[in-house]
């Protein structure tokens, strides 16, 4: 009767190893689904990061080319400027001339 007690308690326990064994194999799986997902997650952030990034130097490339384009629209304005500035003097010239 202690053997057949004792057989029961074993299979009592073989049971509920069984069973944890079961639920950590339930959880495992729930781990690598919530990593696949994981992983997904920051494959599609490092995926919208290098958007930004390549997005970022290309609005550096145009700005730049957009600060050329107004550095040299600044010395085009002020050689037309120095332009009207010397034909001013010189019809002032001429007029005060003219008057004398």
């Amino acid at each position: 009767q202690a053997l057949v007690a004792e057989c029961g308690q074993r299979k009592e326990a073989v049971a509920a190893l069984e069973g944890q064994l079961e639920l950590a194999r339930k959880q495992s799986e729930d781990l690598r689904r919530e990593l696949s997902a994981a992983k997904e997650d920051a494959q599609a952030l490092l995926a919208e990061c290098k958007q930004h990034t390549e997005s970022g130097v290309a609005l550096e490339g145009e700005l730049a080319a957009a600060k050329q384009l107004a550095a040299e629209k600044e010395v085009q304005l002020k050689r037309e400027l120095a332009a009207v500035r010397a034909e001013k003097e010189e019809r002032e010239q001429a007029l005060l001339a003219e008057c004398k």
